[in-house]
């Protein structure tokens, strides 16, 4: 694929002119309209795809999402990740990005929420990450370690989750953890 965005986009508006109904033109347009900052439009395109029976309405609903993540709309990013679950449980991602638009409403609880189901269909770090720092939100600084703890399973050398573990053991007057956190970012940090 050696289009550029815009010579990509301009290739499916192509398709979608002479092909109206085929619901994949839109998606894929969709996508290259998301590529080049053209939000809105994508939006209309995912939209097209969908009334036209797009075959993966989780996708397009979780793109959906995702760009209304970027353009800080996050109670319409809530309804489309809401959409794509319903339309299919397994895809995620859908859950994750629905437990951060909630996490960006403040709605912590429910973003952990969110985010433990998505963890029941696979781990994921970042995900532990998440839950780790809305429950830091909380005042649950305990069970933040614990989290942070599961974030660091797959790599020990993140700098950014030890901070906010250190964080944690700072608030619960944890001194030597706080310490030993702190002495493995500047390690990660000399490397």
């Amino acid at each position: 694929d050696d289009l550029s965005p815009e010579a990509r986009q301009n290739f499916l508006l192509d398709l979608v002119e002479s092909n109206p109904n085929d619901p994949i033109h839109h998606y894929l347009l969709g996508i290259a309209l998301n590529e080049t900052g053209r939000g809105e439009e994508a939006i209309e395109q995912y939209q097209a795809a969908l009334q036209l029976g797009y075959e993966n309405p989780a996708e397009a609903y979780y793109n959906i999402g995702c760009t209304y993540i970027e353009q800080q709309r996050f109670d319409d990013a809530v309804n489309a990740y809401n959409q794509s679950i319903l339309a299919n449980y397994e895809l995620q991602q859908s859950h994750f990005m629905l437990g951060v638009a909630l996490g960006e409403l403040g709605r912590y609880e429910d973003a952990i929420a969110a985010t433990r189901n998505g963890l029941s269909v696979e781990f994921d770090p970042q995900a532990h990450f998440n839950i780790g720092r809305w429950q830091y939100l909380l005042g649950m600084h305990r069970t933040s370690i614990e989290s942070f703890d599961q974030a660091l399973t797959d790599s020990e050398d993140d700098a950014l989750v030890l901070m906010w573990k250190a964080k944690c053991h700072r608030d619960l007057g944890n001194i030597d953890e706080e310490i030993q956190c702190y002495e493995r970012v500047l390690d990660i940090n000399a490397m």
